[in-house]
């Protein structure tokens, strides 16, 4: 610093990188961050990280929540596969007569098991 006096250019360089450091650097807008300033860039990229954090754990819980039901799908017994408490749908019998309700009776029976 030419002209300036030697203790007076050290409070100068002092100033000028308090400015660049202070005002610049950290208030001036951006336009390579989306016209924020820095401080705001890096709020909301910890916000997105967070989020991100925070989504990759409950994928993670999922992951392992449904490794759990099929492990313990494997192991249940085949009566467990049923669904229970479904209403049964049925029609009633269309026939005309005793004689008819008879015969679609015989038809339903089931044969009786091997042994």
């Amino acid at each position: 610093m030419g002209g300036l006096p030697p203790g007076q250019a050290r409070y100068v360089r002092l100033d000028i990188v308090n400015w660049i450091e202070g005002f610049y650097n950290r208030q001036r807008l951006h336009s390579a961050i989306g016209y924020r300033t820095p401080v705001q860039f890096e709020e909301m990229l910890e916000a997105v990280c967070a989020a991100v954090r925070e989504t990759e754990a409950s994928s993670e819980n999922y992951r392992r929540r449904s490794a759990l039901e099929t492990k313990r799908h494997k192991e249940r017994p085949a009566s467990f596969a049923t669904i229970k408490n479904t209403a049964t749908i049925g029609a009633p019998r269309q026939s005309e007569t005793n004689t008819q309700l008879d015969n679609d009776n015989r038809h339903d029976s089931l044969p009786s098991a091997a042994t």
